[in-house]
């Protein structure tokens, strides 16, 4: 009976070791993930409170609006610059069409006068009608 009774706690002992062995294994494993979880979170965490990638999204958009007014500057300079060409250029224009009215108004006045000549042009009428 001593014999019975020391096998049969001999083979329990055997049963709770190698159930102590398996819930050892699974322990290890549950461990492992947990530390692969924490280092995630701990990682997530980081990059949530890591406030880096806004601060350069923010001096990106900072440095782009002076980009913006610079060049809306320079658009207005060349827009005034522009303006002020079309100014003088057709004042040049007038002025050059009063001009050229004015002298049509003058030769008219001296071809009705008489006192057309044209250096250049031998054929002129009124030195023509002198010479003959």
């Amino acid at each position: 009976m001593n014999q019975d009774v020391l096998a049969n706690v001999s083979e329990r002992y055997k049963l709770t070791e190698k159930n102590i062995s398996n819930l050892t294994n699974e322990l290890q494993k549950i461990t492992q993930e947990l530390d692969e979880l924490k280092v995630t979170v701990d990682t997530m965490g980081k990059k949530v409170s890591d406030v880096t990638p806004l601060q350069d999204i923010k001096e990106a958009l900072t440095r782009i609006r002076g980009e913006i007014r610079q060049m809306d500057l320079r658009t207005g300079v060349l827009q005034n610059s522009l303006l002020h060409y079309k100014i003088k250029k057709s004042r040049a224009l007038s002025a050059k069409g009063q001009k050229n009215a004015h002298q049509q108004k003058t030769k008219k006045h001296k071809a009705a006068a008489g006192y057309e000549f044209d250096p250049f042009n031998v054929h002129t009428n009124n030195i023509d009608a002198e010479y003959d």
